[in-house]
């Protein structure tokens, strides 16, 4: 290397460089190469599992994206593919295998059941992955084609890239640092106190089977699960001779507000073969799918079917199938799917063309009474006192940053988001003190987390105008 001459200024390199020369950030080399060499795990239980098959053939060429290397041990992998329906039964093992993943490590849900449970309303099916393990993207369809999984990891590598610990504050009208919020703080020493007082299990990470175990014989007074868990726990505790009397209370959500986050649904689409605008029946198609999707009539009959024929509704209002004895869990093209009706012979889906699935989700983008037509009286009861106790947020605006903001924000957020959640669980089980607060609030600024606020606002003012 040359050397600096005061006298005579920046001498000569000793030896002319060869060949070419890329001239970049250690950080944004590390996460471009992060990005575009992805292995996946696929995690196949069910028909989405044979439909991703054809992704890794020539047709599809996947290797295009990097991430073609699949591996089945996932020590090897750091992109789980969920696809196929998951057992509640299943979700423990589906827990461990991801906790076995390297680090950092993504997930994508794909197809109906993965995501929702799908058409299996049922106590033995876990409603949706993400009550497990994380889900970085969702992706709908009965079952997905490989280009909607395509596009899933396109939208996985540009997630990859901008993921951090910032949140929309609506009063504000800013996307803020949450971790340096007072709210954070108090929600923390929340906690803290809980577990310094014994009144919190100090097991902060544990199985959802452990919880339940402690829950069945009287060890914990509360357990946070989900309505399917909440089942399963009153069987088994029947099994055991235990009478559970269970019930499910609202969310707490401390003494500020009454909130609860929106905007984190998605429901069906519709892909249509160019061709089909040559059809006489163009117009005709696209005002079906317009019925099916956007009216009240059209949702009801993808979850119900036909009044008088399929279902029937009481004095009260309530839909109840032919021949289905619980009123809920059936599906409306196929009373008999599942078992649920042993006894009615009926298959809707012979008998009127169309097959159950194709049209799962539609009731979840109408009203709320359809939303909770097919959920138990129980839940449904729940889900109603949780929409008349709480407003919900403000879905937060669009932030579409820059390329080389997006890889600088993940190459942030990576390093806060593991920082916080670890530091976090500290300060809760007391390992660290509530007295070094502002000390972890300094580290974060330290990391950056100022700078990850800023491009997102700055993001959003940009796509304001």
């Amino acid at each position: 290397m040359g050397t600096l001459n005061m006298a005579e200024g920046l001498a000569p390199p000793a030896e002319k460089p060869r060949g070419f020369w890329l001239t970049t950030k250690l950080e944004e080399f590390v996460a471009w190469g992060r990005k575009n060499s992805l292995w996946p795990l696929p995690f196949g239980t069910a028909c989405c599992a044979i439909e991703f098959m054809s992704l890794m053939t020539s047709r599809y060429d996947f290797s295009r994206f990097g991430a073609e290397a699949m591996r089945f041990s996932p020590r090897q992998s750091d992109l789980m593919l969920v696809l196929g329906t998951i057992t509640n039964k299943q979700a423990s093992v589906l827990r461990k295998i991801y906790s076995q993943m390297s680090d950092p490590k993504w997930v994508v849900c794909a197809g109906a059941c993965a995501s929702t449970g799908g058409i299996y309303r049922t106590y033995a099916t876990l409603q949706g992955i993400d009550r497990a393990i994380p889900v970085d993207v969702y992706v709908p369809g009965c079952p997905p084609r490989p280009e909607a999984i395509i596009k899933a990891v396109v939208e996985l590598q540009e997630k990859m890239m901008k993921e951090g610990f910032t949140s929309r504050d609506a009063d504000l009208d800013a996307f803020v640092a949450v971790p340096l919020t007072e709210g954070y703080r108090e929600m923390v020493a929340f906690f803290a106190g809980l577990m310094a007082d014994g009144v919190m299990d100090p097991e902060i990470t544990q199985d959802d089977d452990s919880a339940l175990q402690k829950f069945i014989n009287g060890r914990s007074a509360m357990v946070t699960t989900n309505f399917s868990q909440m089942e399963v726990a009153r069987a088994d505790a029947l099994e055991e001779g235990i009478d559970l009397n269970v019930k499910m209370i609202a969310v707490p959500m401390g003494n500020l507000h009454q909130i609860t986050a929106s905007g984190g649904g998605f429901g069906p689409g519709f892909v249509l073969n160019a061709n089909v605008a040559d059809s006489p029946y163009f117009l005709a198609t696209l005002q079906f799918i317009d019925w099916i999707l956007f009216s009240e009539e059209g949702r009801e009959f993808t979850v119900w079917g036909v009044e008088g024929v399929t279902f029937f509704t009481d004095e009260d209002g309530n839909r109840w199938y032919y021949g289905d004895t619980d009123g809920f869990g059936a599906s409306a093209l196929n009373p008999n799917f599942a078992d649920i009706n042993p006894d009615d012979l009926r298959r809707i889906d012979r008998e009127y063309g169309f097959q159950d699935g194709v049209w799962i989700g539609t009731h979840n983008a109408g009203s709320v009474e359809m939303a909770v037509s097919l959920m138990a009286p129980e839940l449904q009861a729940w889900v109603n006192n949780e929409l008349a106790t709480k407003a919900l947020s403000p879905v937060a605006p669009a932030a579409p940053m820059t390329e080389l903001e997006t890889e600088e924000a993940g190459i942030i957020g990576a390093e806060i988001n593991a920082w916080v959640f670890s530091q976090t669980a500290f300060f809760i089980s007391g390992q660290r003190s509530m007295d070094e607060w502002p000390m972890f609030q300094a580290e974060l600024e330290a990391m950056g987390i100022n700078r990850l606020v800023e491009m997102r606002n700055d993001a959003v003012a940009r796509a304001r105008g």
